[in-house]
């Protein structure tokens, strides 16, 4: 329990530290339509995320620069229903 806490307090720290003063950014972050998104969540600059509602993301989720991710609806005349899932 002890050691969620301090991640949870260092996360919260870079989190705030990353982001200081990029409330605009952090508000296009905050739009993005996810199926789920915990309590920490932080993307780094130049992301690109395709199809959100076929997401979810655990408690703590931090990304670096230029992450990008994609969940694939369709493909030629084929539909699919994907699911990715990060973290509990």
């Amino acid at each position: 329990m002890l050691k969620k806490i301090k991640n949870y307090i260092l996360l919260r720290l870079f989190y705030r530290i990353k982001n200081f003063g990029l409330n605009i950014e952090k508000l296009a972050i905050e739009s993005i339509n996810f199926k789920k998104r915990g309590i920490i969540f932080h993307l780094g600059k130049d992301y690109k995320i395709f199809n959100p509602k076929y997401m979810e993301f655990g408690e703590s989720f931090c990304a670096s620069d230029r992450f990008r991710i994609e969940a694939i609806s369709n493909y030629e005349e084929k539909k699919f229903d994907p699911k990715i899932i990060i973290g509990t």
